[in-house]
């Protein structure tokens, strides 16, 4: 009453883990990741929606971690 509704978005790029059904799927490159989240940004029109997303820089490196054994250990002390 009085207040109007506020929505929140949160969406998160996919990254395929090993040992899921979607190990062998491909990433997106970081540019198609950016350009996916510059879309969905531009769909949102209205001040009460707001959108919350990982950062795709971020995203591609998780899928370099969930693929690597542990030889990744030296790259990422590194």
């Amino acid at each position: 009453k009085g207040k109007g509704v506020q929505v929140t978005i949160s969406v998160a790029c996919f990254v395929p883990k090993p040992d899921t059904p979607f190990q062998f799927c491909a990433q997106d490159r970081r540019e198609t990741l950016r350009e996916k989240q510059k879309y969905l940004l531009s769909c949102v029109h209205s001040r009460k929606i707001k959108v919350n997303y990982h950062d795709s820089a971020t995203s591609v490196l998780e899928g370099v971690f969930a693929k690597g054994d542990r030889r990744m250990g030296r790259v990422i002390e590194t």
